[in-house]
């Protein structure tokens, strides 16, 4: 009988990383990677007594008069049909041990909202616990904006952005090769006063904004009976009712950004980008 052994203490309560390998010649013990025993007491194929009786065993020793359990947990087992050089079972370690880097979008802040034609800079935060950003990647959808690898800060300048509502999140690459995304932020981009001049389409400006839900048209044209059509970012209409006034009550829709249409009973059009918190 051959024991392989760590000198070290084994502290309660926290999880190790354990490998053993047999090649027909030596016998080696490893702990979160780190060779800590070597025995070549063993060698040649593995001999069982051919009993009926006869098994392989983890997290326990047992024979015809001893049945020792191990006083703790497994996770995860893996039995391999070859025994692993020692650099593959360091690298297994690395790659199964480590943490993922954590990433957030700093600027700019959740609905926030810019004129076109717009520019957004995009910054994010980034963290590796074990090791290092490697790169942050820019996203809007996706659409891939940006990588950076030129380290902190990670920072993108969006040139140009058209009208619309955007969704932006950043992914963050360490070392090993974990990956990690960051919470998504919300910007929308209006058209702005006066953009629609072309025909009997213009834009009209709304306050507060962002708002809970109550909402006020600025015009010194009086919208009582004029229609408002409310898109979602997907383009689907999500409200439709006649104005009683120039208010407007977004209160039943979810949160995020919306476009607003109102057509007025001289068929005349205002249009607007509204944020609902």
């Amino acid at each position: 009988m051959t024991y392989l052994t760590d000198t070290e203490n084994f502290n309660p309560g926290e999880w190790y990383y354990l490998t053993a390998t047999y090649n027909g010649a030596a016998m080696k013990l490893f702990v979160n990677g780190e060779l800590k025993a070597t025995s070549q007491a063993q060698n040649g194929d593995i001999a069982y007594a051919g009993l009926a009786s006869d098994w392989f065993g983890i997290g326990s020793y047992v024979d015809q008069d001893e049945n020792w359990l191990h006083d703790g947990a497994l996770d995860e087992i893996i039995i391999w049909a070859r025994a692993l050089p020692d650099a593959e079972v360091q690298q297994l370690f690395i790659e199964q041990s480590n943490v993922a880097p954590g990433v957030s979008i700093v600027e700019p802040l959740n609905n926030t909202i810019y004129t076109t034609p717009a520019s957004i800079t995009i910054t994010a935060e980034a963290q590796d616990a074990d090791g290092t950003v490697g790169v942050v990647e820019f996203f809007n959808g996706a659409q891939k904006l940006f990588e950076d690898t030129d380290g902190a800060p990670f920072t993108f300048t969006w040139e140009n952005v058209p009208a619309g509502a955007y969704t932006l999140y950043a992914r963050a690459s360490d070392n090993i090769g974990a990956q990690s995304l960051s919470p998504s932020v919300t910007v929308v981009v209006d058209e702005g006063v006066g953009a629609y001049e072309a025909g009997s389409v213009r834009s009209i400006r709304v306050a507060p904004n962002p708002t809970g839900g109550i909402l006020r048209f600025i015009t010194d044209e009086m919208l009582g009976g004029a229609t408002l059509r409310v898109y979602n970012v997907e383009n689907q209409l999500v409200l439709l009712e006649t104005l009683q006034n120039n208010d407007a009550n977004l209160g039943a829709l979810p949160a995020g950004a919306y476009f607003l249409e109102v057509e007025t009973e001289g068929r005349a059009r205002l249009r607007a980008t509204v944020v609902k918190q």
